[in-house]
């Protein structure tokens, strides 16, 4: 795919007919080629569809004594007698005349004991089953051909009146896999059950972590068509009371393992569409806390949610939340802990409140996720949580705290027979109409997402003339280094299946930031947080860069491009995407085509002309080999190419990753050469995360990046010619004291050099500090001390200037985020690099008058003193100043589905040139330099603001209706804060209404 791209467009200009044309072309042919793989797939009967019906029609086209009905498995023999002799009574009570043996069977190796149903002489074990089932055995399943070695006489023990209540309770508390389910003739028909007050379903335990059971459990399967769930929240349907419950919830957080205070009886059952989740929990209503929000928001309300690794290999997780008041969240997690919320699919969710507390009900369908075939049993991950937000508890099962040493690889364990990977179609359609206020242009746009996954092995993704913009907006930074700033992807597309390009834990801004601060992200207080010294991602693929703003674009002589036009974003001509496994494989390849640029320019006299260029391609590969072995060990190649109108780029890299069978080591290590307009750089990464106690862990990395790498054209990469050592030791403890909880510290230790000189560019000893005051308030502060060191960034390759050694402070506390006003306030101070001090100071609060609506207002203040600012060449100037930076984000829900946000965002800017300084030939000091002006005064201002109009009319289709203003004015002239901000707001560079319809077609 790379050489097909390099050979159409390498240092060509090519017509944007003709890349349209190759757009639909490779898409096409990406498209025939996965149908003729699937087509071999399938002539090797690897199947896929509602497997459930087709072993239905097989088990009952026979019927007599051969057959049997298997009511119930049993690790152990005792229970299984028991259980025989509880159906028996149960079932003569109710006039069914059957004959109940044991049969020794074995499941992966594990012993079991089958209790099975025989019919009697010339009766028909298909309609024995369809009798079992009528009478409370909802879970039962037919065996064709029963053994007649090795049965064992099922001995009645001293029968007594049971009710087939009773029966329930006692013999048949475990959901029983179904092996089978009713498809077609009497028994496709059947009612299910009257309700029945089951009991607590029984688990073994085949493993522990931190000192807490691992459970394993069965879950019965029926076919989806017969269940007549309604997700509605309430748990009324018949189907659930013929289920057992299971309560194991304990205290994660904090984290004392005892047991929830408050019930949370869960039922689940899996059918050949989906997996069906209910939760009775019970509460005091005067405690519930229901709270609306955006999706994937965590707001401190009452929560459930699980987590499902439906692989059973420890690979991927999937976790699903609904608050009370039906808000979602959802997002995939990587071993062990490395969460990611970008990932919405199409499930369902609601909740409901109840005499004793609140109930939810949850539907998951198996096609939105990856899930290998399998022959027989299926064992799939899964683990429960509760938020009790009054008692600022958070419950799990299994009952580990969130610092233990594994997670993903340490779910409970739901045995489910009958299940196989749902072969998965989807299409979603859009139309988006905007209308610019700014150049006076309207523009109708339409497209679609199309996904298609025949096989586990394979999944396709494309999208065609898509439209990215509008309706999401990025937060306000203002930023005048040479850095640049990370902005995390939002497009579904570019998210889904994004993990198996994850090389490095470091690919993971949230990551990262989990660990710079500690964080568990508790919903206590009011959010807020240390966001300085926090690294940034180093990652081969950044997909921000594909759409992004253009930086191939040739400018002629004499023409000056418009404010604003170098960031506007490209048009995409269309994408494809392939990932998938293939045993112990794993793959995935990108390609996207942009469409050609132009911008609007002045010339020497002043008249507007427009300046094109072609666009950029972009294509991706990824390969990973898990290797054999109870650790997990894996090796892998990534690449990216992307070509334009003025060079091309192309990077390698190979990686290699470690995870001892106990979670506590985990290692991963990157190789990466890179090749941009002909000049080659070299680079490596390496991490350790080691867990020496449960509260105790400890991370290293080691960069090494020479002066010549550069993989920014797709991926993302701070600064190159660098050597840098880091170590952070995490530590927590849930009772510090008494009074004070859930205490969180974050020590590290940093050290940089560059290459080429040797220079110590980067230093810093930072500790950072969380606690849970009474009163459910919370302090977080940081301290650091930040030796002598080189800047040699902002010069933009000029040299490098000494900076004195120096020290940060900040101190924030935030208060109750249950009650209807939660506010926030803060303190900072940092040393500049020319030795002063700059101070700052924050304030916020949050606003919740009603379930369904929600206000936030913050304010952060900064008194610049001899603040550095690059002026070009070797030259800087200082200037103090003052900077204001307001934020306002309203969210109101209307109704079910409907919500109106507005959100606003500004970064203002006043500063006054103190002096004017450059830097000397071979580095040093700043030097009192030679001034080209007067004064080098400034006003910045940043805007933005975006008013939407959401209407979620199912899961993944939405109607759109937005409108987006923003500006980036600089100035010189002198004047005050209001009158820059007025400034900001008219004359914007961004004026826009957007109307954007997508509908979800697929399964």
């Amino acid at each position: 795919m790379f050489v097909h791209v390099k050979y159409l467009f390498i240092g060509k200009k090519v017509p944007q007919t003709t890349r349209a044309r190759f757009c639909v072309s490779l898409l096409g042919e990406i498209f025939i080629r996965v149908f003729i793989l699937m087509g071999l797939l399938l002539a090797q009967s690897v199947s896929y569809g509602p497997v459930l019906a087709a072993n239905a029609s097989s088990n009952y086209s026979q019927s007599g004594p051969s057959g049997g009905v298997v009511i119930g498995s049993f690790a152990n023999e005792a229970n299984a007698r028991r259980a025989s002799s509880l159906a028996f009574t149960a079932l003569a009570n109710r006039g069914v005349n059957a004959d109940l043996q044991i049969m020794p069977s074995a499941n992966n190796g594990q012993a079991l004991f089958r209790v099975i149903a025989l019919p009697q002489a010339d009766a028909s074990s298909r309609r024995l089953l369809s009798t079992l089932r009528d009478n409370g055995y909802a879970s039962a399943w037919h065996m064709n051909d029963v053994p007649n070695v090795g049965i064992v006489p099922a001995a009645p023990e001293q029968p007594t009146a049971v009710t087939l209540n009773e029966q329930s309770q006692q013999a048949f508390a475990t959901p029983v896999s179904a092996n089978t389910s009713v498809n077609s003739g009497e028994e496709s028909t059947r009612k299910l059950p009257q309700l029945l007050n089951t009991s607590a379903g029984e688990q073994t335990v085949y493993g522990t972590e931190a000192g807490v059971d691992l459970n394993k459990l069965a879950m019965a399967t029926f076919v989806d068509a017969e269940v007549g769930v309604e997700i509605d929240g309430k748990i009324d349907e018949s189907v659930w009371q013929d289920i057992a419950y299971f309560d194991n919830m304990r205290v994660s957080i904090p984290d004392i393992g005892t047991p929830g205070k408050y019930a949370t009886k869960m039922r689940m059952f899996a059918t050949e569409k989906g997996m069906y989740i209910s939760a009775d929990m019970e509460q005091p209503q005067d405690t519930l806390v229901r709270r609306m929000s955006r999706r994937d928001d965590f707001i401190d309300r009452d929560v459930f949610g699980v987590t499902l690794d439906v692989s059973g290999e420890a690979k991927i997780g999937y976790w699903f939340f609904i608050a009370l008041g039906d808000s979602q969240s959802d997002g995939k997690v990587l071993p062990e802990r490395r969460y990611q919320r970008d990932w919405d699919g199409p499930w369902v969710g609601k909740s409901a409140v109840t005499e004793n507390g609140w109930s939810i009900e949850m539907f998951l369908p198996w096609s939105m996720m990856s899930m290998p075939a399998t022959a027989g049993a299926r064992d799939i991950g899964f683990a429960a949580s509760r938020i009790i937000s009054h008692a600022n508890e958070r419950y799990q099962w299994p009952g580990y705290g969130v610092t233990s040493a594994r997670f993903v690889s340490a779910l409970n364990k739901i045995e489910v027979q009958g299940v196989q990977p749902r072969a998965q179609m989807a299409m979603i359609p859009f139309i988006a109409a905007t209308s610019d206020q700014v150049y006076n242009e309207s523009d109708v746009r339409v497209g679609a997402d199309l996904s298609w996954k025949p096989s586990p092995k394979v999944q396709l993704s494309a999208t065609v003339n898509p439209d990215f913009g509008a309706v999401e907006a990025d937060d306000v930074v203002l930023n005048l280094t040479a850095s640049e700033t990370f902005f995390p992807e939002k497009r579904l597309f570019f998210l889904e299946g994004s993990e198996i390009f994850n090389v490095m834990p470091r690919d993971d801004f949230s990551a990262l930031y989990r660990i710079a601060l500690n964080e568990d992200y508790a919903t206590t207080s009011r959010r807020v947080y240390l966001n300085d010294f926090v690294p940034v991602p180093v990652s081969l693929l950044n997909t921000r860069r594909i759409g992004g703003t253009a930086n191939q674009v040739g400018i002629p002589a004499g023409l000056t491009p418009e404010r604003g036009q170098r960031d506007v974003p490209t048009d995409l001509l269309g994408a494809a995407k392939v990932t998938g496994t293939n045993g112990s494989f794993r793959y995935g390849a990108l390609t996207a085509v942009e469409d050609d640029v132009s911008w609007l320019a002045r010339n020497n006299a002043n008249e507007l002309v427009k300046i094109s260029d072609d666009g950029r391609e972009f294509a991706v590969a990824r390969l990973s080999y898990q290797l054999a072995g109870e650790a997990k060990k894996s090796v892998g190649y990534m690449g990216t190419f992307t070509s334009g109108p003025l060079y091309d780029a192309e990077i390698h890299s190979v990686d290699g990753h470690y995870t001892s069978s106990d979670g506590r080591l985990i290692a991963d290590g990157q190789v990466i050469m890179s090749d941009r307009d002909e000049v080659s750089g070299y680079g490596a990464l390496f991490d350790v995360l080691y867990a020496s106690k449960p509260n105790l862990r400890h991370k290293f990395e080691l960069d090494i990046m020479d002066d010549q790498i550069n993989f920014n054209d797709l991926g993302f990469l701070r600064r190159n010619d660098y050597v840098k050592g880091r170590y952070v030791m995490l530590y927590n403890k849930q009772n510090l004291t008494e009074k004070l909880t859930n205490f969180r510290s974050a020590f590290s230790v940093q050290q940089q050099y560059n290459l080429e000189q040797g220079q110590v560019t980067d230093s810093a000893v930072l500790w950072r500090t969380s606690v849970v005051l009474p009163g459910r308030n919370t302090l977080r502060t940081g301290i650091g001390f930040l030796p002598e060191r080189y800047e040699d960034i902002d010069s933009r390759g000029n040299g490098a200037y000494r900076v004195d050694a120096g020290g940060w402070f900040e101190m924030l506390v935030a208060t109750d985020a249950n009650k209807m006003f939660s506010y926030s306030a803060g303190i900072t101070a940092q040393q500049e690099h020319l030795g002063d001090v700059t101070y700052g100071a924050s304030a916020g609060v949050t606003i919740r008058p009603l379930d369904v609506l929600s206000m936030d207002f913050d304010l952060r203040y900064k008194k610049r003193n001899d603040w550095l600012v690059y002026q070009g060449n070797r030259d800087f100037a200082s200037f103090d100043g003052d900077e204001w930076q307001p934020s306002f984000d309203l969210n109101w829900f209307i109704a079910p589905g409907h919500q109106l946000r507005w959100n606003m965002q500004w970064a203002g800017v006043r500063a006054e040139d103190t002096g004017f300084y450059t830097i000397p030939v071979g580095d040093g000091d700043l030097q009192a330099g030679v001034r080209t002006q007067t004064d080098y005064d400034f006003n910045l201002g940043v805007f933005t603001t975006q008013l939407r109009y959401r209407w979620e009319i199912a899961p993944l289709t939405d109607f759109y209706l937005v409108y987006n203003r923003g500006n980036a004015l600089r100035s010189g002239d002198e004047t005050d804060v209001t009158d820059l901000f007025s400034d900001s707001i008219q004359d914007p560079v961004i004026d826009s209404v957007v109307a954007k319809l997508r509908y979800r077609f697929g399964n």
